[in-house]
């Protein structure tokens, strides 16, 4: 080879060099830009969750450790970098992105803190607390005014058995029957108290759609936001509407229809030990109760654990406060029935169990689907013995021919057809004014809920805490814009002012 054609070789391994120098940082870029346009659109949909480290591995010389989470009864998987502060069973903070829950993001730890790419949220590690040390921490920060709840469309529902014809020594749920009883159930309930104690993330719900629905998705309209949602709670509730417009709450009357909601708790132990009493009176004469038997209903569980004890407990300890000065006062006693994750709901409806949680969610954009297909629908409800056929509703509308006075009067299951304009449907309320249609469901849900075999408890929210240092635009969520994310996020202070501000707190931040 001449040293003309050296050279010449030499200069195009010199070019090919630098070429394949320029692809590799092109390549990189392309690769960073990607995962953090990827990363930011996750964290738009972000869901804080545990997860626990289930084993190590390695590939090639990089070590990681596999990590299990669950989204309502569906477990998943994912995989983070190894690191010296956690080892194998330990509990860690994990987001996932809740339009696609197989898809998650392992929390980096630095320091005993958990850092989330891109680094603008922190979360402390949970680590090997107990679940008792884990509710408490979370209790103190409840009510911080640096706390952000994230909802989702799961509601979650003390189911009650409706197939209840059990008589033994060891169970006896025949009082499940009467509509009075289970009311009283309902009324005993606390519903704040239970998710400071058992769910502090979460918000007690009185309806079975949560704020999450959206009846004109164009316009960002929400179910649970307009009046007829509204009022659905409080005819299901017990309020009165006066012919002014006001709403009577017990003893008050508000003219704004949002301060009664607000003083609808759900909770009244007062009228619930009157209709303790009057279903004990009922039950008596029809010979299903005798006086000093005990009523033990029984509450269907998979696995026993502490978090598990701690519900029963608390559903035990409402209970005792629902038949206190009674005559079956200390008589309603909940045990345990272990059911198989595979057919549990298969088991509760054939009349195994008496007590059950059970949680409806998704389908966000179509509130009337989702409220008739669970609630009325033979095929999914879990009350299978209860015939909704039996439950007329009245709902005023636009006349039409076959209904001159505007007043429509069907069965729930007429109802689940007419609101979907499905085959066989008297009357098509998809062609309906919107208030119509609003007017209908609130009715539905009103009518399902005063049945008592649903009874809503809380609707499942994540929680985060935001630092000083930021603000979100918004601290109202939305479904398409959550808290307006990392994009529209505002700083509060410049590292100047930051630092003026950490050492004014005598460099102890507050966030409780």
């Amino acid at each position: 080879m001449t040293k003309i054609q050296e050279r010449k070789v030499k200069n195009l391994f010199k070019s090919d060099m630098f070429l394949y120098v320029i692809g590799f940082i092109i390549m990189y870029l392309f690769t960073y830009i990607y995962n953090q346009i990827a990363n930011h659109n996750m964290m738009d949909h972000a869901v804080v969750s545990e997860a626990v480290l289930t084993e190590s591995y390695n590939i090639g010389n990089h070590y990681h450790y596999r990590y299990s989470y669950k989204v309502v009864s569906e477990e998943y998987e994912g995989s983070m970098p190894i690191t010296k502060s956690v080892s194998i069973g330990d509990t860690i903070m994990i987001v996932y992105d809740q339009r696609k829950n197989k898809k998650s993001r392992a929390i980096r730890l630095r320091k005993g803190k958990a850092i989330i790419s891109p680094g603008y949220r922190e979360y402390v590690i949970v680590n090997n607390k107990t679940e008792d040390e884990k509710k408490e921490i979370a209790a103190d920060y409840r009510t911080s005014k640096r706390a952000y709840f994230t909802p989702e469309t799961w509601t979650f529902d003390l189911n009650i058995q409706s197939n209840a014809n059990s008589r033994t020594d060891k169970r006896n749920n025949l009082l499940l029957n009467y509509a009075d009883f289970r009311k009283a159930i309902s009324l005993s309930l606390d519903r704040d108290d239970y998710c400071a104690k058992n769910n502090p993330s979460s918000q007690a719900a009185l309806g079975l759609l949560n704020s999450m629905y959206y009846y004109d998705v164009e316009n960002g309209k929400v179910y649970r936001e307009s009046i007829q949602a509204k009022e659905a709670i409080l005819n299901a509730y017990g309020a009165t509407k006066n012919a002014d417009g006001s709403w009577k709450v017990g003893e008050t009357t508000y003219t704004d229809i949002e301060d009664a909601l607000d003083a609808t708790t759900g909770y009244n132990l007062t009228l619930a030990r009157q209709l303790v009493e009057n279903a004990i009176a009922q039950a008596k004469t029809d010979g299903k109760y005798s006086d000093g038997e005990e009523i033990i209903l029984t509450y269907g569980i998979e696995t026993q654990s502490a978090d598990t004890d701690r519900v029963k407990n608390w559903f035990q300890a409402a209970f005792d406060n629902m038949t206190k000065g009674t005559s079956i006062e200390g008589k309603v006693k909940i045990e345990y029935f272990m059911f198989s994750s595979a057919t549990w709901s298969e088991q509760f409806s054939a009349g195994e169990y008496d007590l059950c949680f059970g949680a409806w969610g998704n389908a966000a954009f179509n509130p009337a689907y989702l409220l008739c297909e669970t609630q009325i629908s033979a095929e999914n409800r879990y009350a299978t013995n209860w015939d909704p056929k039996t439950v007329s509703v009245t709902v005023k509308a636009t006349p039409d021919d076959k209904h001159k006075d505007g007043l429509y009067t069907y069965n729930l299951e007429q109802w689940r057809l007419i609101l979907q304009g499905k085959d066989g449907c008297p009357v098509n309320f998809k062609n309906f004014p919107m208030e119509d249609q609003l007017a209908a469901l609130g009715a539905v849900e009103t009518a399902i809920l005063k049945v008592y075999y649903s009874i809503p408890v809380f609707s499942r929210y994540s929680a985060s805490l935001m630092g000083y240092k930021v603000d979100y635009v918004s601290y109202e969520y939305n479904t398409f814009m959550g808290y307006g994310g990392i994009r529209y996020m505002t700083f509060n202070y410049d590292d100047t002012a930051w630092a003026e501000f950490v050492a004014s707190n005598n460099n102890i931040l507050n966030y409780k």
